[in-house]
């Protein structure tokens, strides 16, 4: 029996000459695990947003679709932003910018924003354990998350945001007005707070469940 000379088979097709394997999907040449654009808010835009929340009564955080409070994962307070005609401006910029991010480094089917927009409040003893946005239920739809800085790095000590990405951590910037944009499936922390008050706007944008 003579070789077999591999360059001269098909490129695993079926009888319908359907390619089957491999497939070459195209690459994101500008894709990263978290995408960060400096002074996407303004000292205006920020100062409206802390108007919004100081009008909404804080809940303590709640954790996944069943909204349990375990306070050994996370301490903070939220305040749940709904949109209507003040508001609209909020959710059109945040939209903007994910939509931007989305184009440029992830290419994910986004739908829209199916969730109210939040202000995370972690004030002094207050943290976040390792954790993603994407899960089980209605967060299953989760694609892409937000974070917006509110508060000045000198208001506060502690409170980071970091990223994990397998070995290494990524610390994101402090500066007030920074965006952070990644997918729901990120690990991500808030370290806890030695002093002062963090607060940050936060939303998810959803599609299609992943395939």
């Amino acid at each position: 029996m003579s070789a077999i000379e591999l360059d001269s088979l098909p490129l695993c097709e079926t009888a319908e000459t359907q390619p089957v394997f491999p497939f070459r999907p195209s690459s994101m040449l500008d894709y990263s695990e978290t995408a960060l654009y400096a002074n996407a808010f303004s000292s205006d835009d920020m100062g409206r947003v802390l108007d919004l929340a100081a009008a909404i009564v804080p809940e303590e955080a709640t954790l996944g679709s069943r909204r349990n409070v375990d306070m050994s994962i996370r301490r903070s307070l939220v305040r749940w932003i709904r949109v209507n005609a003040e508001n609209v401006w909020l959710f059109e910029k945040v939209t903007a910018l994910i939509s931007e991010a989305n184009i440029s480094r992830y290419g994910f089917d986004l739908s829209g924003l199916y969730e109210p927009l939040q202000v995370a409040e972690y004030s002094e003893g207050a943290f976040f354990r390792w954790h993603k946005d994407h899960g089980s239920g209605p967060h299953a739809i989760r694609k892409l998350s937000l974070t917006v800085q509110l508060s000045d790095p000198g208001d506060y000590e502690g409170g980071e945001m970091e990223f994990l990405h397998s070995p290494e951590v990524e610390a994101a910037p402090k500066e007030r007005g920074t965006a952070i944009i990644f997918p729901a499936y990120v690990m991500h922390r808030v370290r806890p707070i030695t002093r002062g008050l963090r607060r940050s706007l936060v939303a998810w944008v959803s599609g299609p469940p992943f395939r």
